[in-house]
């Protein structure tokens, strides 16, 4: 017999809470993100994580930037806020 371990969690978040229905989101959706930053910086996502700072929400990606004439290329981070 196979149990489906999330079926409870599922079934309380469909049950109707005051005639409406509500659901939470478990993180944010860093993807807008990670392309504005891959924008600013001219360079290619390498990873996206989202974090609370100071009871807000923020995407932190880290970018690879292509270097200026020859260089090697420069890990950057930028924190954007949702």
């Amino acid at each position: 017999m196979l149990t489906d371990p999330m079926g409870s969690f599922n079934r309380a978040l469909e049950e109707p809470e005051g005639g409406r229905k509500t659901f939470r989101v478990a993180a944010a959706d860093c993807s807008s993100a990670a392309a504005e930053a891959a924008a600013q910086t001219g360079g290619q996502v390498l990873s996206v994580s989202s974090r609370t700072q100071n009871g807000r929400t923020v995407c932190v990606v880290t970018v690879l930037v292509p270097g200026a004439d020859g260089e090697r290329p420069r890990k950057t981070t930028v924190t954007i806020r949702q």
